[in-house]
């Protein structure tokens, strides 16, 4: 959808006209807050599923050091006495995969050689979140880093749909969602 989102059209003065600027950022922004909390969801049922012996179609399952007897008592082993997982805290998630799983894998090396993108995932998610002046001098940050300048009035959105200057095929976003397909993949084998 965000990557189609440019060709929408509105009804405006008795004419369809494509969909302003604004309106394209904020979809954008949107899908990519989906995606992230899909990630984070994946990778919550992936971890708590092997937590309980689940086996993957390929009949993969890694080595577990716990036995929890349902998904909710392997949840509230994970949460120890926490109202929630933050599966975006990457060294946390490592060593919690550490603790329950042989050598800490599927997870521990696919996230570790993926963490410097996944915090920037992470940087983006709070921007659009979060309108605090860390989060924006964060997301500025990660502009510069990717782009190199600032350019003027940028919002995650604009960033999101900016090509990528070694391929120029591909968006930043659609680089995203493709990380996250092969993280997961790598994850379930």
């Amino acid at each position: 959808m965000a990557n189609n989102a440019s060709t929408l059209r509105e009804p405006r003065n008795n004419a369809y006209r494509l969909i302003p600027k604004s309106k394209l950022y904020l979809i954008v922004e949107l899908s990519f807050l989906q995606l992230f909390t899909s990630w984070e969801q994946f990778l919550e049922e992936a971890f708590i599923r092997y937590m309980c012996g689940n086996i993957t179609s390929r009949g993969y399952s890694p080595k577990r050091f716990v036995q929890p007897r349902t998904l909710e008592h392997a949840l509230d082993m994970v949460m120890q006495g926490r109202p929630y997982v933050d599966w975006t805290k990457l060294e946390e998630v490592i060593t919690k995969a550490e603790l329950y799983f042989e050598k800490g894998e599927p997870f521990a090396n696919t996230l570790r050689n993926a963490s410097a993108h996944l915090e920037d995932m992470k940087t983006l998610r709070n921007r659009i979140a979060h309108r605090s002046k860390h989060s924006e001098a964060r997301f500025q940050a990660l502009v510069r880093q990717r782009i190199g300048h600032n350019p003027r009035g940028i919002v995650p959105g604009k960033f999101l749909l900016k090509r990528i200057p070694s391929s120029n095929t591909r968006t930043i976003l659609q680089e995203y969602g493709n990380l996250l397909l092969a993280l997961g993949n790598r994850i379930v084998r």
